[in-house]
Order: structure tokens, then sequence, then C-alpha cells
């Protein structure tokens, strides 16, 4: 995916919550890399959303919502 901001290309990973005591993390599904989001997230059930998109020079993260019709 292209960055709308600086048009380079995104990492596609994965974001991963562990009920708000330990640091929210985005996960490369290319590659080892990762990212601290948050050093730590209250109120965040435990959960990973799949497909969320990091842009390593902008630290933008991009995720589509999907609904169900």
């Amino acid at each position: 995916m292209e960055c709308p901001y600086c048009k380079n290309e995104m990492k596609k990973g994965s974001i991963h919550c562990h009920n708000g005591w330990l640091p929210l993390v985005w996960r490369s599904q290319e590659d080892d890399s990762s990212r601290k989001i948050q050093p730590w997230y209250m109120n965040f059930t435990k959960t990973k959303l799949m497909d969320v998109y990091l842009c390593p020079g902008c630290d933008i993260l991009i995720r589509k919502i999907i609904t169900n019709k």
C-alpha cells in the first residue's frame, strides 16, 4: 500500500493488545520489525487487529474498516 502522505511503500502488519497492561505494539507481517505504539493502553480488551499498514517514514497507521451489510 502507498502512504497517502509521502507516497512511500507501507508495511503490512497487525496490532497486538494484551488486556491493557502491556505495550500496544504493531508487528510486521512481512519481516521481524515491530513498533511500540503506546507504553500501555488501559481499557483495551485482549485482541489482535489484522491488516494494519505502517509507514516507517511518517509513523502513520492505516486500517480498512470492514462492515457487515
